[in-house]
């Protein structure tokens, strides 16, 4: 399993089911897509083993896309990095922790939102008291940081559903979709959208387009009539989450081009 990649944990990431995915990305693609690409942990893991590829890297949430904006731009990563250790030490130097935390971590600036995102445990009671719960931050110690800066990579922030149109014609591009999940879309996605399974199902056929699609979902009832095994091509795999420890099965969809590298497609023939 690979290792945190990322800045701090990031919900619903896909490093640790990384093992399976792998196991069906073509090698003749030019382009990487990512239309909800979070923290990035498909294209960071291709990229560590071809460092060729161009990565189309979108997602909605527009603090991603100024952290990546931001770490491209030296001076800006240096004031940014100058700035968040500052307001770490008063964090770390105060009686009442909790407190200069709240103050710092808030949604309107980069500097808060990371903040309150690196330091943020989502179990109650688990607030970090003491000193060495606010340890310096050099980003340039994180994995992902050596993929912002030296991949290439154009990263937007717009609707999937427009990111995956704009690629879904290209032979030569792969696209992970990772859509937030039918029964988790709730406050720990940033202004989550299901829009993309409406278009799935009703826009044009993703299951024919020239690129590799391929789609992770949460195995259920909705998405086992969305994504028929008789229509695509579907593997499953178990998934226990790490914090809360339920166990559910994952189901990863892939459309005909990709089905046409890893499923052997039998031609029947007329004897004559």
């Amino acid at each position: 399993m690979q290792k945190n990649h990322f800045f701090y944990p990031y919900t619903g990431n896909k490093r640790t089911e990384l093992h399976e995915i792998s196991k069906y990305i073509p090698e003749n693609i030019d382009i990487v897509v990512e239309p909800f690409c979070g923290s990035c942990a498909v294209s960071f893991h291709i990229w560590t083993t071809n460092k060729d590829k161009k990565f189309i890297l979108n997602d909605n949430n527009k603090m991603l896309q100024e952290l990546y904006e931001t770490i491209k731009d030296t001076e800006k990563e240096k004031h940014f990095e100058a700035k968040l250790n500052e307001a770490l030490e008063i964090i770390r130097n105060s009686e009442d922790k909790k407190k200069e935390y709240q103050r710092f971590a808030t949604k309107d600036t980069l500097m808060g939102w990371f903040l309150g995102h690196k330091y943020y445990s989502i179990r109650p009671f688990l607030f970090p008291q003491h000193r060495t719960g606010f340890k310096p931050v050099k980003l340039s110690d994180t994995p992902i940081y050596h993929f912002y800066k030296e991949a290439d990579i154009t990263f937007t922030c717009k609707d999937g559903i427009d990111c995956l149109m704009e690629y879904q014609n290209n032979p030569k591009a792969y696209i992970f979709l990772d859509p937030p999940y039918l029964n988790a879309c709730n406050n720990y996605y940033s202004n989550p959208t299901t829009d993309i399974y409406e278009y799935i199902v009703n826009g044009p056929s993703i299951n024919k387009a020239p690129a590799y699609i391929v789609i992770v979902v949460e195995e259920n009832y909705i998405t086992n009539l969305i994504f028929s095994d008789k229509k695509y091509f579907c593997k499953y795999y178990e998934k226990t989450y790490q914090t809360s420890k339920k166990l559910t099965r994952h189901k990863l969809v892939m459309n005909i081009q990709c089905m046409k590298l890893y499923k052997p497609v039998k031609i029947m023939t007329r004897i004559k």
